[in-house]
């Protein structure tokens, strides 16, 4: 038949069942005595068709998805944001479940998913905090910073991470569709640990100490002298191996570190020149009189972040991610290299992963109004 003869048809299907009240199977067998035969479920596709569409022709080009108003009410949409911010880390199901109970209202999995997707949710990696974080302290924290003026050139950021062979480990590979990639290395084991506590600004790292194991109240009191209030070394840190064009290529700033740190001036300026602000965590070894003396008697401020807030401080919003990183990216090549050690691949992994634009940016993910 021909196309007009065929849109005709249609719309007689559903004069038939809107005006006439007929039935799928009657209009099926009503129509078909013209010589057309056509089925009851043609006919049910073309009653479905025109409710959705209000039309009887299938458009071939994608539409645009309508918007979330046209799926769910105003009401509805207000519980279903007012249920995922209450519990972000339940399930699409369970949200789902929520909903349905609360307002009352029966939709279909698809159409609730839709609804959340245009609702401007999508599925993200949970950040875990600790229980005992008091989230109005942190609040708290960053308003007493925005208040008091202070910028983000005048902190001076100090933290300790620990690193082993196995953070040069990489988590992603290639292999075939439908296929798990395996690691040719195997399981790493964990070998020599080493701990470095570092300090930070806006430029990158300003200067590191490492220490095998862990660090204690002595251990961590000698290191900080040396990376925050600058005390001389008694021997001097080994200098740094030139690195292979391969190594560095990537997202890699000037080697700057070991510049900056062995200049003749102390890390710490007068208050509120840059650098003139020790931000710490209040950890129990991190509470020393000897600390706060040594920062004070240079014009500076030693203040501590509030318990349990790691993401107050740009070291654990990313910085120390960004070395983990780099150790990954270049692990093969940093191996390959001769005398290879790993106090050597972590030492140029504080050096070179780092890039001033990164370190602001890791500023800017603490959330702070500078």
């Amino acid at each position: 038949m021909g196309k007009a003869h065929d849109v005709d048809l249609r719309w007689r299907v559903i004069f038939a069942i809107w005006w006439d009240g007929l039935g799928f199977d009657d209009v099926a067998r009503k129509l078909s005595v013209t010589g057309m035969p056509i089925s009851a479920t043609w006919v049910r596709e073309m009653w479905t068709l025109f409710q959705h569409t209000h039309d009887v022709v299938r458009v071939t080009n994608r539409r645009a998805a309508p918007p979330a108003n046209q799926l769910i009410d105003e009401q509805t949409a207000l519980i279903i944001i007012e249920t995922i911010l209450d519990a972000p880390e339940a399930t699409l199901n369970e949200h789902h479940a929520t909903v349905t109970c609360d307002s009352g209202k029966h939709m279909h999995l698809s159409t609730f998913c839709r609804a959340v997707h245009r609702l401007g949710f999508t599925r993200q990696r949970l950040q875990q905090f600790a229980r005992r974080r008091d989230e109005h302290q942190a609040a708290l924290f960053r308003n007493m910073i925005k208040v008091r003026g202070y910028k983000a050139h005048m902190f001076l950021v100090v933290d300790e991470t620990s690193k082993d062979e196995r953070a040069m480990r990489r988590s992603f590979g290639y292999a075939l569709r439908g296929q798990t990639p395996i690691g040719a290395s195997g399981l790493l084991d964990r070998g020599q640990r080493l701990s470095a506590l570092c300090s930070f600004d806006v430029g990158g790292f300003v200067d590191y100490e490492l220490t095998e194991g862990t660090f204690d109240r002595e251990t961590f009191l000698d290191a900080a002298e040396r990376v925050i209030v600058r005390v001389p070394r008694v021997t001097a840190r080994p200098t740094a191996v030139l690195l292979p064009v391969a190594v560095v290529h990537v997202r890699s700033r000037p080697h700057t570190l070991t510049t900056r740190a062995s200049a003749q001036c102390d890390h710490i300026t007068p208050f509120p020149g840059p650098r003139s602000i020790v931000l710490i965590d209040n950890a129990s070894i991190h509470r020393s009189v000897r600390l706060m003396e040594a920062v004070n008697a240079r014009g500076g401020m030693l203040m501590f972040t509030p318990p349990y807030c790691w993401d107050l401080t740009p070291l654990d919003n990313n910085a120390f991610g960004l070395v983990k990183r780099w150790l990954q990216d270049r692990s093969t090549l940093l191996k390959a290299m001769p005398n290879y050690t790993f106090r050597g691949a972590f030492e140029l992994a504080l050096q070179h992963a780092v890039t001033p634009s990164g370190a602001r940016q890791c500023f800017h993910r603490c959330l702070y109004e500078f």
